[in-house]
């Protein structure tokens, strides 16, 4: 993740004179420490307080109809008795795009129904059935998408017609009739008689699409958000990830230069959205613009020397029987089309994002000030969450725990540490020697990392990791940009490998037999899970508790403070300013200016919901784990992380109903 660049060291001797707000809520560094014999000897006073908060909360979200937020949600876990296909009421926009007219609603979205007609083994196969059909139709013939998931993408069922990035267009009355006719077809199946993973599966595939099939009523979602940011979208790291598409025949090779010969036409058409959501009234700042340009400006300065003209050549190396007229015929047709339509295709894109800044206004608008921008960033919050919490409900977590965190970083004071083990393997084996304690076993495996180009070091995280060729364990890449990383690289690397990113990958597909569930999880689950490891992951290097508490307060202070941003900018119609001026008096300091926060605001502008990821998805993770531990204090950590782990990706709702059934059993 993209930090706010916010040094709080710098701020401790203003901070020190202020004793109001060292009176630091104590169970702070216990609701989410996992590093303790159990976490059911908290000193939590407040306990009954919260009880009531969370009964006044449901009360308030069941009888209050007129509210622009989800009614409290019924247990996923159970059957639905009405027909699954209602359409919600769409009303007409602008031209001819199409808003709500009525807040979301849950029941509407995911009504309850009867158990269907098809039953025990039937059931399954059924099931089974719509799973591969669902993968076919979402992967739609793109050659990249089905060989970097799958390395035996035939046993899959899996195929492609051409070589191309994919299709570019959408079609909102095709994507809704695709959504209702698997939905119709998920409610024949009788769900009591499945088995517990098929269950488990069934509740998180029925979930989404039924939230897919609401967004796709209106036309107008589409257009909200950009399809280029600064920081995730593809361009970002499609270097990296054409760097692991191995050949294994010549045929492989020759598609792979296919598909580097179809980046004109793929990105040719993200750009014609561009400009078309643009000449709707859909625009970014210019410095919004010029940083997405930048992007494209660094893959284009990889013009001449590229990792990717030796990589191509290595993985030549693999194909058996290839002759070296083949070979060299190969080599020249890759670097053709690299020299002549893939970075030629970049330049162009940089020169077609640039000239938007034309059209950009002094003061950008966001979600909040678009018409129906509020009920899709509550739609994005709900899967960029993993769960079916409201914009408000949100702010009011992220607030209060913001708060939290600044009274507890304030009382500990700034401590200077170094949570390393050295280089990134040394690291790797430091962790590998340290988690199980604490984390269920994970299956042997093996994993590659990269050094990131020193012309992507600016714009690129300190780390990351790829898992591809999910039908085994053994690819696995993890990213370094050592430019950016820091004195405390082993918690980066407890975030991307062990015991985040990869553990969980890696331990998810162990135990899943629904690929479905680990291609299509919530990012906010998977970065929820990250964050939670990375926070704590101190300990694993010696840190003292009080040491460990003060570099939770820092680090989560930083993750909270870009969710409450984005969260002001997409759901409130927040500039910096309000930013700034909003922050300072939460906090009761002066801490930021309006050019403090500029930067941030730009991003989530680009990339609405990047930064709630984190920092809600880490707080309905922390907070289903406190759950699932108030249904037996007697369990260990390890067992409430086997728990929550065995309940597979599916919302943090869902994931606690499960953990709770497999307790009871």
């Amino acid at each position: 993740m993209k930090k706010l660049a916010i040094r709080f060291a710098a701020l401790m001797v203003i901070m020190a004179m202020i004793t109001s707000l060292v009176a630091c809520s104590g169970d702070f560094m216990d609701r989410f420490d996992f590093l303790k014999e159990s976490r059911s000897d908290r000193d939590r006073d407040d306990d009954e307080d919260d009880e009531d908060e969370d009964e006044d909360e449901d009360e308030t979200e069941e009888t209050d109809e007129t509210d622009e937020t989800e009614e409290t949600e019924p247990s996923e876990t159970e059957p639905s008795e009405t027909e699954p296909t209602e359409e919600p009421t769409p009303t007409s926009a602008a031209g001819e795009l199409v808003f709500p007219s009525e807040p979301y609603s849950f029941d509407e979205v995911h009504p309850h129904r009867e158990p269907g007609d098809i039953t025990g083994e039937a059931a399954v196969e059924e099931l089974n059935a719509i799973e591969h059909d669902y993968l076919i139709e979402a992967f739609n013939g793109s050659y990249l998408d089905i060989t970097l998931y799958f390395e035996d993408y035939e046993a899959m069922g899996l195929s492609f017609d051409e070589i191309s990035w994919g299709d570019v267009s959408f079609d909102p009355a095709e994507d809704s009739a695709t959504a209702k006719k698997y939905i119709d077809r998920l409610a024949k199946i009788d769900y009591e008689s499945l088995p517990d993973g098929d269950r488990i599966f069934y509740d998180k595939i029925l979930y989404d699409i039924e939230e897919s099939y609401y967004m796709s009523q209106y036309s107008g979602f589409y257009y909200l958000s950009p399809v280029f940011n600064s920081l995730t979208s593809s361009q970002c790291n499609i270097l990296f990830i054409l760097d692991v598409v191995g050949f294994e025949t010549k045929e492989d090779a020759e598609n792979y230069i296919a598909l580097i010969n179809d980046t004109d036409r793929y990105y040719d058409a993200l750009c014609d959205f561009e400009e078309q959501r643009a000449s709707m009234g859909y625009v970014l700042s210019a410095d919004s613009y010029e940083a997405i340009a930048l992007t494209f400006d660094s893959i284009v300065a990889q013009t001449d020397d590229c990792f990717l003209y030796e990589s191509f050549e290595t993985r030549l190396d693999e194909i058996e029987g290839l002759s070296d007229d083949d070979r060299q015929t190969l080599i020249d047709d890759h670097e053709k089309a690299m020299k002549e339509v893939f970075f030629p295709e970049f330049q162009e894109c940089a020169d077609r994002i640039r000239a938007l800044k034309d059209v950009a206004s002094d003061e950008t608008e966001t979600l909040a000030t678009y018409e129906g921008g509020k009920d899709y960033y509550a739609s994005i919050v709900r899967s960029q969450t993993n769960s079916q919490i409201t914009p408000e409900q949100a702010i009011e977590k992220c607030e209060n725990y913001m708060v939290d965190a600044f009274k507890g970083y304030v009382q500990g004071g700034f401590k200077s540490h170094d949570y390393t083990a050295g280089d990134v393997q040394e690291n790797l084996d430091f962790l590998y020697g340290k988690i199980f304690e604490y984390f269920p076993d994970i299956p042997e495996h093996e994993y590659v990392f990269k050094q990131v180009p020193e012309v992507f070091e600016d714009s690129f995280s300190p780390a990351a990791y790829l898992a591809y060729h999910v039908d085994k364990y053994d690819s696995n890449l993890i990213l370094i940009n050592t430019a950016a990383a820091s004195d405390d690289f082993g918690t980066v690397v407890a975030h991307e490998a062990y015991p985040g990113h990869m553990y969980q990958s890696l331990y998810t597909r162990s135990i899943c037999d629904h690929p479905y569930m680990y291609i299509f999880d919530s990012v906010g689950y998977a970065e929820g899970w990250a964050v939670y490891v990375e926070v704590n992951s101190p300990t694993f290097f010696g840190a003292t508790q009080e040491e460990q508490y003060s570099f939770l307060c820092e680090d989560i202070l930083d993750v909270l403070l870009m969710a409450r941003i984005d969260l002001g900018v997409n759901y409130e119609g927040w500039t910096s300013e309000d930013a700034a001026n909003h922050i300072n008096e939460l906090l009761g300091m002066s801490l930021f200016g309006a050019s403090d926060l500029q930067d941030v605001v730009d991003l989530v502008t680009e990339d609405p919901c990047y930064a709630v990821k984190y920092g809600l998805g880490y707080i309905e993770l922390t907070d289903t784990l406190d759950k699932i531990q108030a249904l037996d204090p007697s369990l260990s950590v390890k067992e409430i992380h086997k728990l929550f782990l065995d309940s597979q990706p599916a919302t943090y709702e869902q994931i606690y109903e499960t953990a709770k059934r497999h307790l009871e059993n």
